[in-house]
C-alpha cells in the first residue's frame, strides 16, 4: 500500500530560523524533506491593517500518518 504523501507549507522570519527547524524536523523523521525558498514577499491582513514583510518559505515533504505530529512538533518549535 503506497503512503499519501503530504506537502506542509510553513514561513519563517528569516533563513536561520527555517534551516534550524527544518533540520530537526527532518531529524526527527518527522519530514522526509525540507525545502528552504528565502526571501518570498508575504501580504497578509493583520490587525485590520494590510502588511507586507520579507519571509522565508519552507515546504516540508511527509505521510498523512506523520502530519498530526509533524504539526504539534512545528507549532512547538515555532
Amino acid at each position: 500500500m503506497e503512503k499519501e504523501v503530504l506537502l506542509v507549507i510553513s514561513t519563517f522570519p528569516g533563513a536561520e530560523a527555517a534551516r534550524q527547524i527544518a533540520e530537526q524536523l527532518v531529524t526527527e523523521k518527522l519530514a522526509a524533506c525540507a525545502n528552504i525558498l528565502p526571501a518570498v514577499r508575504s501580504i497578509y491582513r493583520w490587525e485590520g491593517r494590510i502588511e507586507e514583510s520579507s519571509e522565508t518559505l519552507v515546504l516540508f515533504k511527509t505521510t498523512r500518518n506523520r502530519f498530526d505530529d509533524l504539526q504539534r512538533r512545528l507549532r512547538a518549535l515555532h
